[in-house]
């Protein structure tokens, strides 16, 4: 966690004042420049290498693969935080690592980052954890410290070792920009543990490929595990269609299902 400001207590947010103000999505088609810098990729087979033989596997090819967070979150901050505009706290939500675990992310974006926000990671909650993230982002404003924030949800596809889930189709980032005068509202959001994959739900709904629901609006991109319903909020929200939405997700090994309410304005 990287800290700059001290926040302010005790103020509650009015509905409708604070919200989502920006969205950005963006697929990278290619591996990342650090993939193909030698030195990198000695620090990467060593650290990783060590890792892993702890667990008796091995370390297969890498070079010339794999996403960088950093990168692919950099490429997002420009899309989504206008000249001039600053960012008060930053939330880096993903559950793939990347091929730069020496990096402390969060603390190089927040560096990078207009603002010079409070940034930091969630992870190890998989499809949850952006749901957190969007929590932790409005928990932060609700300070009256931190009321614009930023959450960066991004997944890369190329990890090289073996891995006990699925691992996504495509590198894919989604960048939420939040605070004052929104286009999307944002309503309650949970996270339930130990549940079903179930979804009840009134008005329209995202829905992520693992929920099940008598009616779903919009269905996540196959292939896109942790960014899929926010890749299709952001369409929603930059193509300005207008309605009440639930965006659902389940995560089949944490047994989560989470949800959040958007209304798009």
């Amino acid at each position: 966690m990287y800290a700059t400001r001290p926040a302010a207590p005790g103020t509650v947010l009015e509905q409708g004042t604070w919200g989502i103000r920006r969205a950005a999505r963006q697929l990278f088609a290619e591996p990342t420049q650090l993939s193909h810098n030698d030195a990198h990729n000695g620090r990467f087979r060593e650290y990783t290498g060590d890792m892993l033989a702890a667990f008796g596997m091995s370390l297969g090819a890498f070079e010339g693969r794999g996403q960088s967070y950093g990168e692919m979150a950099e490429a997002l901050i420009r899309q989504v935080v206008a000249p001039g505009e600053q960012v008060d706290v930053l939330v880096l939500a993903y559950a793939v690592p990347d091929i730069a675990p020496g990096r402390a992310t969060a603390t190089y974006l927040s560096y990078v980052c207009p603002g010079n926000p409070l940034a930091f990671a969630v992870t190890d909650q998989g499809s949850a954890a952006a749901f957190t993230g969007l929590r932790l982002v409005r928990e932060y404003a609700r300070t009256g410290g931190c009321p614009r924030g930023l959450l960066l949800v991004v997944e890369q596809a190329d990890l090289p070792y073996d891995t006990a889930s699925e691992l996504p189709a495509a590198h894919a980032a989604v960048a939420l920009l939040c605070g004052p005068d929104p286009v999307a509202e944002v309503g309650r959001i949970v996270n339930r543990p130990n549940s079903t994959p179930v979804l009840t739900a009134t008005g329209k709904t995202i829905a992520g490929r693992a929920v099940e629901a008598s009616v779903v609006d919009r269905l996540a991109p196959d292939g896109q595990p942790y960014t899929g319903v926010w890749w299709e909020l952001a369409g929603v929200i930059s193509g300005h269609e207008p309605g009440d939405f639930v965006v659902a997700d389940f995560d089949p090994q944490l047994r989560y299902l989470s949800t959040a309410e958007i209304a798009v304005r």
